[in-house]
């Protein structure tokens, strides 16, 4: 190449590098924030990471279907595990929601054992 000559890349490539570093911030904190979420719901450390342990088995999953069907990690691919860790936790608090209230119904069905006796 001649002096004074130089190569830059632009339009897709460009935006596609620029939207993975944003991606490298983005899921990071929405995750934090989720977790954050999580802790003020449930108002302990134990219940709220219960409920998010199931994000990485859910994000292993989603990678373990990429690679069966050989697509490459997107954007759009990572926009798709952010929502696929929301769903990861919406199924986690209702699991934990059903059990705190199947545990007050026990206990309170031991209040009414013990009064009857």
């Amino acid at each position: 190449m001649p002096a004074g000559y130089w190569t830059t890349w632009g339009g897709h490539f460009e935006q596609l590098q620029s939207a993975a570093k944003r991606l490298q911030i983005v899921v990071p904190v929405a995750l934090l924030l989720v977790f954050l979420l999580l802790f003020v719901t449930f108002g302990n450390l134990k219940d709220g990471l219960l409920v998010f342990t199931g994000v990485p088995f859910a994000l292993t999953g989603g990678i373990l279907a990429l690679w069966l069907r050989d697509i490459p990690l997107s954007i759009s691919a990572g926009v798709g595990f952010i929502a696929l860790s929301g769903v990861a936790v919406l199924n986690g608090l209702v699991m934990i929601s059903f059990i705190r209230k199947l545990r007050r119904g026990r206990k309170r069905s031991m209040k009414r054992s013990s009064r009857a006796r």
